[in-house]
């Protein structure tokens, strides 16, 4: 995932409350902020090939 959607996925999370229901699952704005703080953490690790 490029910086530009982590950034935008932070901006949508930080748009909610933190008790806010998002959706019919329960899923919340606590929960997106979660999931926003773990996206920040991945790290694009480039393919490498073994016969290169």
């Amino acid at each position: 995932m490029d910086e530009q959607t982590k950034a935008r996925f932070r901006e949508f999370a930080d748009s909610w409350n933190e008790d806010e229901q998002v959706d019919d699952s329960g899923l919340t704005g606590a929960d997106l902020k979660a999931i926003a703080d773990t996206i920040e953490q991945v790290v694009l690790v480039p393919r490498q090939h073994l016969g290169d």
